[in-house]
């Protein structure tokens, strides 16, 4: 059995006993950060897991009532049809959103006390297990959603069942990848990527050029890399894009590079325009990142806003203009950015544009902060340490750094250390 677990890092001591009492009981548990490999994107590999899941795991408490994550790890999950199996922390009344989202659910109530309801909880997760099969037998489900074949594009010879165990092959090689059992999961995608599965494909060929499970060979990765682009798979053709403009196993040819991002965003997705930014990002190539930022902030999305500043303020593929940077920071903030809220405190902190103010950065960083950003964790943090826009607090200071760090930031421990020491 697998369980994903959503809650509030301030209930991380919590959710991590729950894991460990689980995984005696043979449950196997999903949980960040820890779960996520280092590099990894949150946004994508969240919803993988998701979906990936036997059952569904919230950790109800006040904290997890106010997190924007948790609400839309929920949503996420209803949306694929998993069953909730909500554990109630504390005493805390549930808000009108969460009896809502949580309305034909059976709450385990523990007061805090995990270990005396262990029993109650292994028994709802069973319960939960076999609701999500019968879904499954009856039609319902998650399905995974694949681009339209190109006609005749289609490999030759693969029925159905076959199209069935490569799938499965697939999900069984993505749980070994993320064990980092490279070996076997090389072996599975080559089994899967032969019978014709995209996805395999994809996945075969970054083992290929990443040298996971094999050695490296670019060329021989960039080859079913392209196959997987060649039968419509959106992700193989962005990164189909990115092997052209770096020349990874294939010659530079910038031209065919735009064509496979072209391809990719046919249907003009503001998401898709991001990640292909991304990828100009980390191929260097500045001024395509940006053409591809503002495509997507034509959209107007707040991601595209705040990418738009970091360019200005780098100075990369524009002019560094510091002016322009606030202004994009500024509209990705209306729009609920807070890697732009956090931005902005440092304007004020650093007297950029706008008078140098600690009061203010104090107002933007926690802004940030309130909603889980573990940047803006670790600014107030600075903040409390040094006593900027408030008065010295060490012991506050150390709270900021502990949820930074339960959020991901590594260099939040390091301050944790430094001022557990003083």
């Amino acid at each position: 059995m697998k369980a994903f677990i959503s809650y509030n890092t301030r209930d991380y001591g919590m959710a991590s006993l729950l894991r460990d009492e689980l995984n005696k009981k043979s449950v196997e548990c999903w949980m960040a950060p820890e779960s996520i490999p280092g590099g990894d994107n949150y946004a994508q590999r969240i919803p993988w897991a998701i979906r990936n899941s036997d059952v569904f795991i919230v950790l109800v408490s006040a904290y997890s009532m106010e997190s924007y994550w948790v609400q839309n790890e929920i949503g996420y999950a209803v949306k694929c049809r998993k069953t909730l199996v909500p554990i109630h922390l504390d005493k805390s009344t549930l808000t009108d959103a969460f009896t809502f989202m949580l309305l034909s659910c059976q709450l385990i109530e523990t007061e805090g006390r995990i270990t005396e309801a262990l029993p109650e909880i292994l028994k709802a997760l069973t319960a939960a297990v076999n609701e999500n099969q019968t879904k499954v037998l009856s039609g319902g489900g998650t399905r995974r959603i694949r681009p339209v074949d190109k006609p005749g594009k289609k490999e030759k010879g693969v029925n159905e069942d076959q199209q069935k165990r490569a799938e499965e092959m697939v999900l069984e090689a993505e749980r070994c990848y993320d064990r980092r059992l490279y070996e076997q999961a090389f072996s599975l995608f080559s089994q899967a990527a032969r019978d014709g599965n995209a996805e395999a494909q994809l996945h075969l060929g970054k083992c290929l050029q990443r040298g996971r499970g094999t050695a490296p060979d670019l060329s021989q990765g960039a080859s079913w890399i392209l196959k997987a682009a060649e039968q419509g798979l959106q992700q193989a053709q962005m990164y189909a894009g990115f092997l052209y403009l770096k020349g990874l196993g294939v010659p530079v040819d910038p031209v065919l590079a735009d064509r496979f991002f072209e391809e990719a965003d046919r249907a003009g997705s503001a998401e898709t325009e991001l990640q292909i930014g991304h990828l100009c990002h980390s191929a260097g190539h500045y001024q395509r990142e940006k053409h591809w930022y503002e495509k997507a902030a034509e959209r107007d999305s707040a991601d595209a806003y705040y990418f738009l500043g970091i360019l200005y303020q780098n100075g990369q593929g524009v002019e560094r203009d510091m002016k322009k940077a606030l202004d994009q920071f500024l509209r990705a903030s209306e729009r609920g950015s807070t890697g732009a809220d956090e931005r902005i405190g440092w304007f004020f902190h650093k007297g950029y544009v706008v008078a140098q103010s600690n009061a203010d950065a104090l107002i933007w960083f926690r802004r940030a902060a309130n909603r889980n950003h573990k940047l803006g964790e670790y600014d107030m943090g600075l903040c409390y340490e040094y006593g900027w826009g408030v008065e010295r607090d060490l012991r506050e200071a150390a709270n900021w750094y502990e949820r930074s760090f339960h959020h991901g930031y590594r260099k939040a421990g390091e301050a944790l250390r430094r001022v557990s020491r003083r």
